[in-house]
């Protein structure tokens, strides 16, 4: 009988203890909806983290949608749906935005509805030839690029999502890792 009682104590006390567990209290909305991740490679797609002085280096970011059903962000209809942005390592100095909203030409204004369908990962590419924003070759030395969506809250052009996404004029506290925007990747240019 003494050992009935010692065993029942046990199982009461385990299912106490595992029913005031994190992992019991963890649901999909306490995890995030989007991993955004940013890789650097060659011209052949092979990841790479040193280049020569003018040689072809790949941006590639990917934005998985890590839930179980389909999610919607909203996205000008005019600009690119990414941005990239170079920076001098360890500074907050951008040297090159490869991908900005400069020389896009639109006829029309508005923003739209993007899907991401569940458990999906959309890739976004860029080959970037070493320049800087002013079209001059960027000079040798260590470098991160960061890379994101550029979306809004709504269907309004009036509210871009700078808290989750990147933004056309990329202002430095926009320049950390986001929902929608990558950790910095760093490379060498030699």
């Amino acid at each position: 009988m003494r050992h009935l009682s010692t065993s029942l104590f046990m199982v009461l006390c385990a299912a106490l203890l595992l029913g005031n567990s994190q992992c019991q209290n963890n649901s999909a909305s306490s995890s995030p909806t989007f991993v955004t991740t940013m890789a650097v490679e060659d011209a052949n797609g092979n990841p790479e983290t040193s280049f020569s002085s003018g040689q072809t280096i790949q941006f590639v970011l990917n934005v998985r949608n890590r839930t179980g059903s389909d999610q919607t962000i909203y996205m000008n209809i005019c600009f690119p749906k990414y941005e990239f942005v170079v920076l001098t390592a360890g500074t907050s100095t951008a040297v090159a935005t490869p991908l900005g909203p400069g020389g896009i030409v639109c006829l029309a204004i508005g923003v739209g509805p993007v899907t991401f369908p569940a458990g999906q990962t959309a890739s976004f590419t860029f080959d970037w030839d070493q320049t800087d924003t002013n079209g001059q070759l960027v000079a040798t030395g260590s470098y991160e690029v960061m890379g994101g969506l550029i979306c809004f809250y709504s269907s309004s052009l009036q509210a871009p999502d700078t808290v989750d996404c990147m933004n056309a004029s990329n202002t430095n506290d926009q320049l950390s890792p986001a929902l929608l925007r990558s950790t910095l990747a760093p490379f060498t240019i030699q």
